[in-house]
């Protein structure tokens, strides 16, 4: 990973295997028992081909029997990395253990034999944020490339199992560095464009550096090796290495006179060869891919993909229940739509589907399919088994303990952040409200954003929005008057504020009124656009700061040309003085978005849709990072900002412009969400048969076990532009791909090609950025 590279020679990509497989009947392993907090000695016995029950409980396709001391157990394939590894005859790295990580999930057991004596086949397990090999230093802080907590201080110190004393750099985290701008001169891919899409550079960049060398008019070839090696690339910092096999190719083809040397012209038109063919190496065309293309109709049966579990909600349209995925084994909830009774014809229902899809953002409710049914609509989304804000309110106005202000200012700045978002990209809510500010899990302060039956898109020099829509005691004035656009949401989550400080209402007439409902609408309107903020004990009793009110009042101005932005209300002063811990981008992470560049095109699209697709390991602490490096709170990251945040890591420049490269997939000159989930998962999730499966299940459309070069075409290009790009780009993959004489890729090929070896840049070249 110097500075020299390998002119034409294109070596085949190589692959880290993680610990967690392939597995394989007869492997040794050890197996961690969660009641004994211990690791035993134990074999594979047997793997899921299909998704089957015992005892009542799921095991998913891929899941592993293993048997150990205190008996047999099937461990499902979200868990293998966790509680079970390969017995290994020498440690590599840093990754290879794996202690004992906090909350370790709750395995699925069978029959269960006599219990062994305590100790065993025990791992050491990092105590207290301590290294596992008792060094009495710190783990490192973050993930490691496999999506895991560390377990050990540094590379080193795991090598040598504490033993000898010896650390590195990156021990216990003593490198991380703080992001700053680095001014690295010239960009590789800038430079790389100009002279091949300007003559005149490019004639001036030659001339520069024959005049150099050259002896008269004709340069020899140890003078056309020296300058292609060592001055070529000089603006951008590297340098070649031409074999003489190389030099003989190069001669051969440029001398057109045969006289043994290279005039000025013939030595540009080589300059020219060897500069794109360095561009097509470090910034290979990208094949266009957005997540929102994988959300589309499934001709299945919904219960052919799902099995469902009980109902756990039911409305005058529909019902929802918990699903799981057969192939893969993750749980989703299915929105079942009955189209006899919905008051919305299919397009409203399509319409909500296909707002939810282009919304790509940590606090917005994912949608991954849908089914159409002669009866049915059922729209597949990720769970949020936390509940509603509704519920912590109305808890709160039953008696129970008040909301904090820490709860209040977290849940507001996601909320926030995901309208900044979504009016980034020309959407309006309309309809936010506590109820569709969801919760991802019991005891969790993540929250996702659901409900976008009435969203609506706009363009960016439209007046006003086209239709009415909202819940009376949240909607803003401008609505009523139907003269509203983005700012009519902020008024929206400044009732919502309003609401968890007081437990009630900002603007609303008494209930129960005597002459109706009717009436009580009319003049709970009326007091939304012309009276002011009902006065509660609450915002004077010393409850909330005076930074939080005063955002209150800015987000309840009448006048929505007074009333702040998404982006403006997350750079007051109630978000801005929090003391936030910065989460670290660690050394794991850093190579796995290093990693994600070196693979085909192909490959990182699929890795596209392992990512929008599964339940990734780790996603809170990715979470993370990705917010906290949105520095402009646009739901995506810079990559301007990127590559300083790489940078700082110590990654050579030329990687960091790789690494944003291949980030970002559909060249918008930022890193939507899942794009930067694709990149950091792409190690941990390579070899999770499941996800692959599950990735493999969504490209066959045709279920028959094949996919075919058209199938990977239709999962992935959406416009005819797009398609073109596909056709050309896939045919030269898809020779890789395709192994079957019926010019068709099997379900075991594909499980093959993405779990390939990928080359990984070395840990101790980088540092942990906080």
């Amino acid at each position: 990973f110097g500075s020299r590279c390998q002119l034409f020679l294109h070596k085949p990509v190589t692959r880290i295997m993680e610990d967690g497989g392939p597995w394989c009947v007869g492997d040794k392993c050890r197996v961690f028992s969660n009641s004994r907090a211990t690791w035993y000695a134990g074999v594979v016995k047997e793997i899921s081909e299909k998704a089957f029950t015992v005892e009542g409980q799921l095991i998913p396709v891929g899941a592993v029997r293993v048997k150990f001391s205190l008996g047999e157990k099937w461990i499902i394939p979200a868990e293998l990395n966790v509680v079970l590894k390969k017995v290994r005859d020498e440690t590599n790295d840093e990754e290879t253990e794996i202690g004992t990580p906090a909350g370790v999930p709750r395995m699925m057991g069978l029959a269960r034999g006599p219990g062994s004596p305590s100790g065993g086949d025990a791992s050491p397990m990092a105590v207290d944020g301590y290294c596992k090999w008792k060094c009495g230093r710190k783990v490192q802080p973050g993930l490691t490339r496999g999506m895991r907590k560390f377990d050990t201080c540094c590379k080193k110190c795991g090598q040598c199992q504490g033993k000898e004393d010896k650390h590195d750099e990156n021990c216990g985290g003593q490198s991380a560095a703080p992001v700053s701008v680095k001014n690295t001169g010239i960009s590789a891919k800038a430079w790389l464009e100009k002279l091949l899409n300007d003559s005149s550079q490019m004639n001036a960049h030659v001339s520069q550096v024959f005049n150099k060398m050259a002896f008269g008019d004709v340069l020899q070839p140890p003078q056309v090796r020296e300058i292609v090696a060592s001055h070529l690339l000089d603006p951008v910092g590297r340098t070649l290495q031409v074999s003489d096999d190389i030099l003989s190719q190069l001669m051969k083809r440029f001398d057109k006179d045969r006289k043994g040397g290279l005039n000025k012209a013939e030595f540009t038109s080589l300059c020219q060869v060897v500069l794109k063919e360095r561009q097509e190496s470090w910034f290979p065309p990208m094949l266009p891919a957005k997540s929102s293309m994988f959300v589309r109709k499934n001709p299945n049966h919904v219960e052919d993909v799902y099995i469902f579990g009980k109902m756990i909600g039911e409305g005058s349209f529909g019902k929802v229940y918990e699903v799981t995925h057969r192939v893969s084994g993750d749980r989703r909830v299915c929105k079942k739509i009955d189209k006899t009774k919905a008051n919305m014809d299919m397009a409203e229902i399509l319409g909500e589907i296909k707002s939810m899809a282009m919304l790509d953002h940590p606090n917005v409710i994912k949608v991954f399919e849908y089914f159409d049914d002669d009866i049915h609509v059922s729209q597949i989304m990720e769970p949020c088994n936390g509940g509603e804000l509704q519920d912590k309110i109305q808890a709160m106005t039953d008696g129970k303990e008040p909301i904090s202000e820490p709860f209040m200012r977290t849940v507001v700045k996601q909320t926030l952040r995901a309208l900044a978002f979504m009016h980034g990209e020309c959407f309006l809510h309309k309809d936010l409200k506590p109820q569709n500010i969801m919760f991802i899990e019991k005891g969790s302060l993540v929250i996702k954003v659901i409900d976008f039956g009435l969203t609506e898109m706009f363009e960016k020099d439209q007046a006003h929005a086209k239709n009415f829509g909202g819940t009376l005691l949240y909607i803003a004035p401008e609505v009523i008057n139907v003269k509203f656009r983005e700012k009519a949401d902020i008024w929206s989550l400044g009732v919502i504020l309003y609401q968890m400080i007081t437990g009630t209402f900002p603007f609303m007439a008494d209930w129960p009124c005597p002459k109706g409902a009717d009436h009580w609408q009319r003049e709970t309107a009326q007091i939304i656009m012309n009276k002011p903020m009902r006065n509660h004990p609450h915002l004077t009793d010393g409850r909330v700061s005076n930074e939080c009110l005063e955002l209150l009042k800015w987000m309840l101005q009448k006048d929505q040309n007074k009333r702040p932005s998404a982006s403006e209300c997350l750079d007051h002063v109630w978000f801005t003085t929090e003391n936030e811990a910065a989460p670290t981008l660690s050394v794991g992470v850093t190579q796995c978005l290093e990693a994600y560049s070196t693979v085909s095109a192909v490959k990182k699209a699929v890795f596209l849709l392992i990512a929008h697709q599964c339940t990734a390991p780790a996603l809170e602490e990715l979470r993370q990072i990705f917010t906290f490096f949105d520095h402009h709170s646009t739901g995506k990251l810079d990559v301007r900002h990127i590559k300083d945040v790489l940078l700082s890591s110590g990654m050579p420049s030329l990687h960091a412009e790789k690494s944003i490269h291949a980030l970002d997939m559909d060249n918008s000159g930022s890193v939507e969400w899942t794009e930067f989930l694709a990149g950091a998962l792409c190690i941990s999730v390579c070899h999770q048969v499941r996800w692959v499966d599950a990735a493999f299940s969504q490209i066959d459309h045709d279920s028959k076990g094949k996919i075919s070069e058209k199938d990977i075409e239709m999962t992935f290009a959406g416009s005819e532009d797009s398609k073109g790009a596909w056709r050309e780009g896939l045919s030269a993959e898809w020779k890789k791909i395709n192994n079957s004489p019926d010019g068709l890729c099997t379900k075991e090929r594909f499980r093959e090609y993405v779990g390939e070896r990928i080359k990984v840049l070395p840990g101790d070249l980088v540092r942990a950025v906080i």
